[in-house]
């Protein structure tokens, strides 16, 4: 072994060398493995592009750099006394204490700079921001929180910022994160859709800082987040954006389509509404093959079987190489679009909004960027998340902006029925994109007793994998209402901490770490959502009696709850703590037990071993000669 530390240290400088050269000379083949093994890993900030990566990776394999040339150094330093050690064994505890210095001095060095730091006193002030949030109305409630605040992450500390204010944070507190939850929360800030609402995120932090965007045009656009995306079928298939007396002569656009190879040339994919000052309304067509379309039209193996025409290339607003995962051989990739389209309306008119309505029921419209420019002026205003007409801001400072989303939901309400899903991503691509709406139907998954070890489900009975108690119930709930019928909205009055809906009221009576407890008054047999984090050890019980716990909405837990008034008690009592308590009693008493046996017989011995002491004689009690 310490032959080969040695040859390592010898050839680690030549290596890294050689890489540097071949990452160079080869950069292509270099970003497409940093493409295939780093860029799909969990929790890559999307905010680095590929050539971001590819430019760490080449500084890194720079031996010339500081941090990289300190490593080396390390590295030869430990085998050097590796090596002595082995050579002169007498100083051993010399060289022992050598390598414990330069483990100590290596760990250092790396946590410096490898978590982000703060004073302690910062750490100990949530801010301006955080007492303000903590001020707001249901953040921060005697009997819980009836709110949530969603943080950006930017840095793996600012989500914990708000913690010292008593403020329910939607990303969470803990480091160790539940795979569902990162995904849910990814969907979520992906673009404006019902998720936020279903998770109660009442506000959202972002920072306040400029982001330099690219632009098309004169039309700018995040290519890591889309102002819309959605379909025609799901409940945030309307957005609107305000424009507040803009003037303009025409809209200008920058967007694309997914899961759109079936949409026919030229047939409506969106459509933009927009509404004047003096309330005049034109209407244009967003058309798949003129103004957008699909984003992987050019993948190889979409040669021909795509619907409708790719646009020409003056309208493509920007083009990248796209990896083909599914390629043989792999590592292949193909050219990926935005597109750019332009509605004239006629005249310079002052606007008041802009409706953007998603028509196809499943081909996903994404909408990037979108501006209303002014030819006499030449004035150019940009649509922002500012703009959305469902979001309010509410504070700001030189580091963040807060805005109030007034599309929030309860944290418990009730929804007519429920629809069975298998186990997924395939529900949280439902809600994001499909058929889907909180209000109307709850997505209830199977049960983690009616499945395997492997996660999949069993055959409960003879016709599917349903369990019997999961049927009964589903039976006596109506089928859900169609998709883009009119569903009766969800309502709080936060005084009451009361939400109503079609299906009844739900009174929250209190909110703790470890139990939840809620007053339904049901109209009919309902389905009672709690947008809190499933997870095992949770128990409920309805009028006392112990009742099934669903995972809904993905993330989400559920009860199904007859006619009338209940009483629902949510407590968590984990198994895995239960039985990690009765192994540490058991082992502390057989502990206990093994001293007393070892201590006894001890103790014992030397009692019995013990010399009496004698009694001391009293003066003048000597035996007397003749006596």
């Amino acid at each position: 072994m310490l032959g080969l530390a040695q040859l390592t240290a010898v050839i680690a400088p030549t290596a890294l060398m050689f890489f540097s050269t071949y990452a160079i000379g080869h950069k292509d083949d270099a970003m497409a493995f940093l493409q295939r093994n780093f860029v799909v890993m969990r929790g890559f900030d999307t905010k680095l592009t590929i050539e971001h990566l590819y430019q760490f990776a080449l500084t890194s394999l720079d031996i010339g750099q500081p941090a990289v040339a300190r490593q080396l150094a390390l590295l030869l330093g430990v085998v050097v006394v590796l090596t002595l050690w082995d050579r002169v064994r007498s100083l051993s505890y010399l060289w022992q204490g050598l390598l414990v210095v330069t483990l100590a001095a290596d760990l250092i060095a790396v946590g410096q700079s490898f978590h982000p730091t703060q004073s302690l006193s910062a750490l100990k002030d949530p801010g301006d921001l955080g007492r303000f949030v903590s001020t707001l109305p249901g953040m921060k409630a005697e009997g819980g929180a009836l709110f949530r605040v969603y943080t950006q992450k930017n840095t793996r500390d600012e989500p914990n910022r708000l913690l010292l204010a008593g403020v329910s944070e939607a990303n969470g507190y803990s480091s160790l994160e539940p795979d569902r939850h990162n995904r849910y929360v990814a969907a979520a800030w992906y673009a404006p859709n019902r998720l936020l609402d279903l998770m109660g995120v009442k506000y959202f932090v972002i920072r306040n800082g400029f982001l330099p965007l690219p632009s098309f045009n004169l039309t700018s656009f995040n290519t890591d987040r889309p102002l819309f995306s959605s379909t025609g079928q799901n409940g945030s298939g309307t957005q609107t954006i305000r424009f507040d007396g803009v003037t303009g002569d025409s809209i200008r656009m920058v967007s694309t389509l997914r899961w759109a190879t079936g949409v026919a040339q030229a047939q409506p994919v969106a459509k933009l509404s927009v509404v004047a000052r003096n309330g005049s309304r034109q209407d244009f067509q967003v058309l798949a093959g003129v103004h957008t379309a699909e984003w992987d039209w050019e993948r190889p193996e979409l040669k021909g079987k795509v619907a409708h025409q790719l646009p020409s290339t003056e309208t493509f607003a920007r083009t990248w190489k796209e990896l083909d995962v599914r390629s043989r051989p792999s590592g292949q990739e193909f050219p990926a679009h935005l597109y750019y389209g332009e509605f004239a309306l006629g005249s310079v008119q002052a606007l008041d909004r802009i409706e953007v309505t998603f028509l196809h029921p499943t081909a996903q419209f994404e909408l990037y960027g979108i501006a209303v420019f002014n030819d006499t002026t030449k004035d150019l205003e940009q649509a922002e998340i500012a703009k959305n007409t469902k979001f309010r801001k509410v504070y700001s400072d030189k580091e963040a902006v807060l805005y109030e989303n007034s599309g929030v939901l309860p944290r418990s309400f009730l929804v007519p029925t429920a629809v069975v899903t298998e186990a997924g991503d395939e529900t949280l691509q439902r809600m994001s994109q499909g058929d889907w709406a909180p209000e109307r139907m709850a997505l209830l998954e199977l049960p983690n007793d009616e499945r395997d070890d492997d996660g999949m489900s069993r055959q409960s009975d003879a016709v599917n994998s349903v369990p019997m108690h999961l049927r009964d119930a589903m039976r006596r709930l109506p089928p859900p209402a169609r998709a883009g019928d009119a569903v009766a909205p969800v309502t709080f009055d936060i005084e009451r901490r009361r939400s109503t809906s079609a299906s009844g009221s739900v009174t929250i009576s209190g909110i703790a770490s470890e139990t939840v407890n809620l007053t339904v008054d049901a109209r009919t047999e309902s389905v009672l959502v709690l947008n809190d984090l499933y997870y095992p050890g949770w128990e409920a019980t309805l009028d006392g009696n112990p009742t099934q716990i669903y995972r809904a909405n993905y993330l989400f837990r559920a009860v199904i709850v007859p006619q009338g008034q209940h009483i629902i008690e949510y407590t968590y009592r984990p198994r895995s703590f239960r039985l990690g308590l009765s192994i540490t009693l058991g082992a502390t008493s057989i502990l206990v037990v093994g001293l007393i046996l070892l201590t006894v017989p001890q103790i014992r011995k030397l009692w019995t071993e013990r010399k009496p002491l004698e009694s001391p004689t009293p003066p003048g009690s000597e035996a007397q000669p003749g006596h």
